[in-house]
Parts: structure tokens; C-alpha cells; sequence
């Protein structure tokens, strides 16, 4: 009987672990354009996606959902006013999901890069 609760128990802590690690929503990148003007020709990239915003309006920001082929970094290339901007490594991401990449670009043209873990299902 103690070995038949020891094994329902395992199975249950399995399935709780299967479904805490299981899949997760796809990884999201949003791109917040912090300037004055109006940010173009926006391409994000990574290992099996490529994705084009057209345009993003002052202080506005706009979020994409991508499904990368595994492991992946993401890069970002976009015209501004000011000058054309890239970021050559926006952060790390993976198709398991729960990535929330932000890519800000500010006032004066700059890029800051920011990566979260969202672990809730």
C-alpha cells in the first residue's frame, strides 16, 4: 500500500513538473520608440523569423509575437531621423516561450534592450 501511494505521488509531482515546464506563450518583442519622430522600415531577426514593423508614431510602442527555431538572439534595424539604427544582439529568446524582449529606442536615437521570463502557463 506505502508503495503504491509512493508511486501516485511520484507520478502527480512528474505531471505538475511536465506541465510547470511545458509550453508557455510564444516570445514577444515589443519595440517602444521613445523619439519625436516617427520610427521606420523596423526588421527584428533571429534564428528562423524575420519580422517587418512599418512604422511606429512618436512615443508609441507596437508588439510582436515571434516563433523562433530554438535558441535565438534577436536583432533590430530601423530608420529614424536621426540615423539608422541597429541592434546587433537585443537579447536571448526561445521558442519554449515566456520571453518578453523590449527594445527602446530614445530621445536622442540610442537603444536600450531589455529581456523578461514570464513563467506563468
Amino acid at each position: 500500500m506505502r508503495m503504491a501511494m509512493i508511486r501516485i505521488l511520484a507520478g502527480v509531482l512528474a505531471a505538475v513538473v511536465v506541465a510547470a515546464c511545458g509550453a508557455r506563450n510564444p516570445p514577444q518583442i515589443t519595440v517602444v520608440n521613445n523619439s519625436t519622430s516617427a520610427v521606420t522600415d523596423i526588421i527584428l531577426r533571429g534564428n528562423g523569423f524575420s519580422q517587418i514593423i512599418e512604422k511606429i508614431e512618436p512615443n508609441s510602442s507596437k508588439t510582436v509575437t515571434v516563433v523562433p527555431k530554438g535558441e535565438s538572439s534577436v536583432s533590430m534595424e530601423a530608420v529614424t531621423p536621426l540615423k539608422y539604427v541597429t541592434a546587433k544582439d537585443g537579447g536571448y529568446i526561445h521558442r519554449d516561450g515566456g520571453y518578453k524582449v523590449q527594445i527602446t529606442i530614445t530621445k536622442d536615437g540610442n537603444i536600450e534592450t531589455s529581456v523578461h521570463l514570464d513563467l506563468a502557463p
